[in-house]
């Protein structure tokens, strides 16, 4: 997220999941679900007070490029991981603080980096056995 516009969408994406568990708790009236949207919010205006060249939104912006769909986020919830994977990115955003409300922003974004670059990886995995042929025939 090599500028602010990147940092905005980004913030805007989180705002968007903390919408989402203010409805749930409305919706449910479990404390988690306040919890995190709380935190979501809180996890926007940390990630809009970043100067441009913060490194780990820069790594997250470029990780986020391989993504299927694109920015804003990887999956859905829904994708048919392996079973034994690890949380996606786009979960371990919608989970921020419900089951830990002591979760840091800035720790958060270090994990949340780690989690990305293991799913993209996961990614390009996936793709390698149908593009090795192609690569292979192009003379690569």
């Amino acid at each position: 997220m090599a500028d602010k516009k990147a940092h905005q969408a980004f913030a805007e994406y989180l705002r968007d999941q903390a919408e989402w568990r203010l409805e749930k708790y409305l919706e449910h009236g479990d404390r988690r679900n306040l919890t995190c949207a709380v935190g979501l919010e809180e996890l926007a205006v940390f990630v809009l007070s970043m100067p441009s060249e913060e490194g780990r939104l820069a790594r997250l912006d470029s990780l986020l490029r391989l993504s299927q769909f694109g920015f804003p986020w990887f999956w859905s919830r829904d994708d048919g991981r392996r079973p034994g994977a690890a949380e996606s990115p786009e979960e371990l955003i919608a989970t921020f603080r419900f089951e830990d409300p002591d979760q840091e922003c800035d720790a958060f974004l270090t994990d949340l980096v780690k989690a990305t670059e293991a799913a993209a990886e996961e990614l390009v995995e996936s793709l390698a056995p149908a593009l090795g042929p192609t690569l292979l025939a192009e003379g690569a």
